[in-house]
C-alpha cells in the first residue's frame, strides 16, 4: 500500500489526499510516509531498513538430551516418518 501510495504520488502527482484514499491509507499515516520519504531523499520507502543494518534473530538453542530421546523414541514407533 504504500509503495501505491507513493507511485500515486510520483507518478500521477495525486494530491496527498487523494493519493492516500486510493492507496486505502489514512491520511494522517500518508503525510507521515510522505515526510519519512522526503526525508529519505525520496530513494527509499518509508520504514526501509537496509540488510546490512538488521541485527540477527537470536533464536538459536541447543537440543538437549530430552529432545534427543524423543525424537529417537518417535522414529523406533514411527519408522515410517523417515
Amino acid at each position: 500500500q504504500v509503495a501505491h501510495f507513493i507511485s500515486l504520488i510520483q507518478n500521477k502527482n495525486l494530491k496527498v489526499k487523494d493519493a492516500a484514499k486510493e492507496a486505502m491509507i489514512e491520511s494522517s499515516a500518508a503525510y507521515k510516509f510522505l515526510k519519512e520519504w522526503k526525508k529519505g531523499g525520496g530513494n527509499t520507502l518509508p520504514g526501509y531498513i537496509p540488510a546490512s543494518e538488521l541485527k540477527p534473530k537470536q533464536n538459536h538453542f541447543k537440543l538437549t538430551d530430552e529432545h534427543s530421546e524423543f525424537i529417537e523414541t518417535y522414529v523406533e514407533e514411527h519408522p515410517t516418518c523417515i
